[in-house]
């Protein structure tokens, strides 16, 4: 019971019915009403449909004018930038990125991985002109601890590799391309929850091009 009362804000679709009980269940709810927003615009963004990115959106849009928490504003700047990613709005994702960084800045203790997934889409977008603003990136997020699992670790050598391929680096890019496709092979860190923080199927496009440069 517990579960299914859970779901109401996980919901994978976004009809009118869907949307409807969504509100009515938000609406009352006493607390996390923030929370709630950004975790299912988070969840329709998850799906990787392109058609649910609008509503997702729509969602961050809510929580920004009616539902606004700094706790999460980092979380939902991040979930802007990946919506706009899948509509392909390229420079508007690139400032909810910046925003999503800026917000970490401020509140250095809440963590995601936004630092990750800017530079990344830079590189994928080959944003020749901002290269540099990927590594920057890159290099003052980089910590110790930052790189705990698969799918960070893919997604930094990948970067690497990507715009090192671009640049005409071919040894760096072999070098790099090989760092990704083995960090994307590891099991994740945890035994009990083995599926947390692997890189699954969501990047088989990415991890071709990384084998093609690897072979190079």
């Amino acid at each position: 019971m517990r579960q299914r009362m859970a779901e109401w804000f996980r919901c994978t679709n976004w009809n009118e019915q869907n949307e409807a009980q969504f509100f009515r269940r938000l609406k009352r709810a006493r607390h996390q009403r923030p929370q709630y927003v950004v975790i299912q615009a988070l969840t329709l963004v998850h799906t990787g449909r392109r058609d649910l990115a609008e509503p997702a959106l729509s969602l961050i849009e809510l929580f920004f004018q009616d539902h606004y928490e700094q706790f999460v504003a980092g979380r939902a700047f991040s979930v802007k930038a990946r919506a706009l990613v899948m509509l392909e709005r390229w420079e508007d994702a690139f400032q909810a990125f910046e925003e999503a960084l800026q917000t970490r800045r401020v509140m250095p203790y809440i963590v995601d991985d936004s630092w990750l997934e800017y530079p990344l889409t830079i590189a994928r977008r080959r944003a020749r002109e901002r290269y540099r603003r990927a590594l920057t990136v890159l290099k003052e997020f980089l910590t110790p601890g930052a790189l705990i699992f698969p799918l960070q670790q893919m997604q930094y050598f990948a970067t690497l590799a990507l715009i090192c391929a671009d640049e005409g680096d071919r040894e760096g890019a072999k070098r790099w391309a090989q760092n990704a496709l083995a960090a994307a092979a590891k099991p994740g860190p945890f035994s009990r929850h083995p599926d947390v923080g692997i890189v699954g199927f969501n990047y088989a496009d990415l991890q071709m091009d990384l084998e093609q440069l690897a072979g190079d």
